[in-house]
C-alpha cells in the first residue's frame, strides 16, 4: 500500500470485508470490544485510517447505517499497527494463488 500511495497512486480496497476472514480474527473481535463497534467497523476504520478507497455495498439498511458509523471514531496508531500485522506474505501468496486457480478455471 505504502509504495503506491507514495508515487501518488490511489489504492481502493477491494471487497475489504469477504475477503480473508479477518472479521473472525480475536484481535479484530478485541478491538471491536475495546471500541464498541463491530468487527466490520474496525476493518474499514482501519481501511480509512491507511488512506484507501473504500466502497461498501448493502442493500440491508442496518449495514449501511453501520456503515456511516466509521467515521466517528479513531483507531489508535498502536493499534492500526496490530492491524497492519493481521496480512502476511504468506496471506498475500495464499491469495494470489486462489485467484489464479479462479482464473485458470474459467
Amino acid at each position: 500500500i505504502e509504495y503506491f500511495q507514495e508515487r501518488g497512486v490511489i489504492v481502493a480496497a477491494s471487497k475489504p470485508l469477504r475477503r480473508g476472514g479477518v472479521q473472525e480474527s480475536e484481535i479484530v473481535a478485541g478491538l471491536a470490544r475495546k471500541y464498541g463497534r463491530t468487527p466490520a467497523q474496525v476493518c474499514l476504520r482501519w481501511c480509512l485510517q491507511k488512506d484507501l478507497v473504500v466502497a461498501c455495498k448493502s442493500s440491508c439498511p442496518q449495514r449501511m447505517e453501520e456503515n456511516v458509523g466509521v467515521f466517528n471514531f479513531v483507531i489508535s496508531e498502536e493499534d492500526v499497527e496490530t492491524l497492519d500485522g493481521l496480512t502476511t506474505e504468506e496471506d498475500v501468496r495464499k491469495r494470489e494463488e486462489r485467484e489464479r486457480d479462479t482464473k485458470d478455471a474459467l
